[in-house]
């Protein structure tokens, strides 16, 4: 079966047992007689009356998309395409066209075509997650591919030429669904059928042993008497309560007679029933919840018989099937609760098996996916299920996979596939330990996308790389039993740790490692000033030292201004150095901070052979008498060393305007430069500033009540002899 044909066979919808032929019928135009066949999914007998109806009106563009539509459901997806291609060149086509064809070229291994069409599809459809999801899983199709290596297939000896899927363990042996040949005298066919050789659906019993004693047909027999299969669609059924009871569905029958709904499909319901000797059926009761106008399919059965998972196209979903769970409570089953927008899609979602009450299986079109149907698992958190994934390559390929079970031990399991042209049932084994490595932002949690991954092994080898996908998810299949570790990387944020994981048993039961990359977003930042002017210093050497780390980073400043991408729970040591002056600088301690800037300017003062600091009298501007010994000091460390230069910077205290004081205390610095000079200093070699009471020492400013002996303190002049190689 292929894609969309199995979405009806899924359900096992029944059509009509053999074209109708009344007279009215051979009255109709081809188109009705068409449309007839595609409402009743006989797609094999529509396809040809389609392309009648084309050869006499070319232009008919309903009988072309429901002519691509047959072919694709019918699983002849060249044909399909080459009919999609042609209505996607029409004017104000419909942006399902560009969807299926998107599907076409995945289902045929043209990816590069496919994302084409599913952004073209997104475009015209923005709220349909599919193309997205699309978009993303073929952009990270290699992180999936390479899964490859992690799985053991093969495909089961009891396979027939028809149709056999839905496997389930049943004591030691395996019951599955099969559209084989009964051999019977009188055979009913479905028009839905991918060819006419297949006939309408049985469980089938099997030791999966093949005995060699003994032919295929011998050792294959129909799970429970022929009384109990009914003359139409029977399966698939799950079993509980230790293979004494059994949930399946079939055909909705009414006193043995199909009951069709508005356009003539026979839906699916669910029965529940007791296992006697000899597989024999008890008790069997109706789900509370069938109806004849949707189908309930593909159930699964707790243990405790009180939870109960299936597929329906019932109303109130999110587009085709959806998966369901309805609890039995108070002797009676809840209303379905449909799984939600993270589970179910626009698409379709089918046969849901839950393994060991935390991990879910199920098959899906509407996720990222290499093609039709593929496998999916999500894991359940809290009561509640998180984002699906992909099980990758071989566990799915292009074409349909679905209906994966897993034996208790989480290491052998079943499923189903047409990869070989039909539906065939094929067993797994687990070579590797599965790993998810989950990338998260540190301080809001949200996940991180299209980061990069490095798994290195003991030796530090790289194991594998890739990149997380739209949930931040990195999937990788590792060796057993040795250890790893992972880091991340993305622009703009950072890994603080080194992660490391060890694969302790092969299981389908997977371990995860949640990385947490943190966004860049803390800075130590400042401004280099110099003690004396108490201006930026240009040209500065800014050193970040990381205690915790030892690593050094350093930078020059252009404006005096510095600023360094620091990490949390670290301790830094800042420093500043420039020509002429003392290096100065301070301890950071990042505990506990990720986010913001860390403001902190750092003063440097001048490097100096001698310094003075001489008093003034209030209003005054004449040297102390006992000051003179003290410039006799200076005077002699000018002479001694020919290359140095004096600096003198005068001030005053806040009493009086501030243009006053700055004409004083330029006064106290000239007083000091003219009595340098009478010593035979150069002019050339001394620099004299009066910052008025721009620079005080205290709190005395405008305004501020201080006594004398605190404004004494600012009446000063700082009296400083550097030498230029002097750093």
């Amino acid at each position: 079966m292929k894609a969309t044909v199995f979405c009806f066979i899924a359900f096992w919808s029944l059509q009509s047992l053999a074209q109708s032929t009344n007279v009215s019928n051979l009255f109709q135009s081809n188109m009705k007689k068409a449309d007839l066949m595609y409402a009743q999914q006989g797609y094999r007998n529509a396809i040809d009356l389609y392309l009648i109806v084309l050869d006499h009106d070319p232009r008919n563009e309903l009988a072309k998309e429901r002519l691509a539509d047959c072919y694709y459901r019918m699983g002849q997806f060249r044909d399909a395409k080459r009919w999609y291609v042609d209505l996607s060149k029409l004017e104000n086509t419909n942006a399902e066209i560009y969807y299926q064809l998107g599907q076409s070229y995945s289902i045929l291994k043209k990816y590069d075509s496919a994302k084409y069409y599913y952004e073209l599809y997104s475009k015209g459809n923005p709220s349909d997650k599919r193309g997205p999801l699309k978009v993303d899983f073929i952009q990270t199709k290699s992180n999936f591919q390479a899964e490859s290596g992690a799985f053991t297939v093969t495909r089961q000896w009891y396979n027939s030429n028809e149709a056999d899927f839905s496997p389930r363990h049943f004591g030691e042996g395996i019951v599955f669904v099969s559209s084989r040949d009964r051999d019977l005298f009188i055979k009913r066919k479905t028009l839905s059928g991918i060819n006419e050789t297949e006939g309408l659906l049985n469980a089938y019993y099997v030791d999966p042993l093949f005995d060699i004693t003994k032919t295929s047909s011998e050792q294959i027999g129909l799970f429970y008497s022929s009384a109990l299969n009914s003359r139409f669609h029977d399966g698939p059924v799950t079993f509980f309560d230790k293979g004494s009871k059994i949930a399946f569905t079939r055909n909705i029958l009414r006193n043995g007679k199909p009951m069709k709904d508005s356009q003539g499909r026979v839906n699916l319901e669910l029965f529940i029933a007791s296992l006697g000797s000899n597989r024999t059926m008890n008790n069997i009761e109706r789900y509370a919840f069938n109806d004849k106008t949707y189908s309930i399919a593909h159930p699964w059965m707790s243990e405790d018989g009180k939870t109960l998972y299936f597929s329906s196209n019932m109303p109130g979903g999110f587009g085709g099937a959806d998966l369901y769970v309805s609890y039995f409570r108070d002797q009676q089953w809840t209303r379905p609760e449909n799984l939600g927008v993270e589970i179910n899609t626009p698409g379709d979602e089918f046969t849901p098996f839950l393994w060991n009450a935390e991990l879910l299986f199920f098959s899906s079109n509407g996720l990222g996916g290499f093609g039709g149907l593929d496998n999916y698992i999500v894991g359940k958190e809290a009561g509640k299920f998180g984002v699906p994934r992909n099980m990758g390559y071989l566990l799915n390929t292009s074409l349909d996979d679905f209906g994966l079970i897993v034996d208790p031990s989480g290491d052998l399991g079943l499923f189903a596939s047409n990869r070989g042209g039909n539906d065939d049932v094929f067993s797994f084994g687990i070579k590797k330990a599965a790993v998810i490595v989950y990338v998260q932002e540190k301080v809001s949690g949200i996940p991180m996308p299209l980061a990069g991954i490095t798994i290195t092994g003991e030796g530090n080898e790289i194991v594998r790389q890739g990149k997380s996908d739209e949930n931040g998810n990195f999937m990788v299949r590792l060796d057993p039993d040795k250890e790893f570790k992972v880091r991340s990387a993305k622009e703009g944020y950072t890994d603080l740790e080194e992660h490391r994981f060890s694969t302790r048993k092969v299981s389908l039961n997977t371990d995860s490692v949640k990385i947490s990359i943190w966004k860049n977003g803390l800075f130590a930042t400042g401004v280099i000033y110099s003690n004396e002017l108490q201006e930026r210093l240009p040209d500065a050497m800014v050193y970040l030292k990381n205690l915790t780390t030892g690593r050094l980073d350093s930078m020059g400043t252009t404006n005096g201004e510095y600023k360094f991408l620091v990490l949390p729970n670290n301790t830094y040591r800042i420093r500043a150095r420039h020509p002429g002056y003392l290096e100065n600088g301070f301890n950071l301690n990042t505990h506990e901070l990720y986010k913001g800037d860390l403001f902190n300017d750092i003063l440097l003062e001048e490097t100096y052979q001698e310094k003075l600091t001489m008093l003034f009298d209030y209003n005054k501007w004449d040297l102390r008498s006992e000051f003179h010994t003290e410039l006799g000091r200076i005077i002699r460390s000018l002479n001694r060393f020919k290359d140095a230069t004096v600096y003198i910077g005068a001030h005053a205290d806040a009493q009086g305007t501030r243009e006053y004081n700055k004409a004083l205390s330029d006064k106290r610095a000239k007083t000091i430069l003219e009595y340098l000079k009478s010593k035979n200093i150069k002019a050339s070699r001394i620099q004299a500033f009066g910052f008025g009471e721009e620079l005080i020492l205290n709190t005395c400013s405008d305004g501020v009540e201080c006594s004398d002996i605190e404004h004494s303190q600012n009446r000063r002049a700082e009296i400083k002899v550097q030498r230029e190689t002097n750093n």
